[in-house]
């Protein structure tokens, strides 16, 4: 997969996690399973978890490479 057959996760300065699963076509639960595994870090707001753009990108980028190991 590259980066041009994903949307950008630019734009924004968070995303929800509903949001980011639409995104990476991911449910919901799989992004909340990553975050409690502390494989995606999100900022706790409430009961809502918030991931920025860049966290998006490095948590990606880190699925792509141990995919490719």
């Amino acid at each position: 997969m590259t980066s041009t057959d994903m949307p950008s996760l630019t734009g924004k300065l968070l995303y929800s996690v509903k949001e980011l699963a639409n995104v990476t076509g991911l449910s919901a639960q799989a992004i909340r399973n990553e975050i409690k595994a502390h494989n995606l870090v999100a900022i706790s707001y409430g009961t809502k978890y918030l991931i920025e753009p860049t966290e998006a990108d490095a948590w990606i980028k880190r699925l792509r490479s141990e995919r490719a190991a």
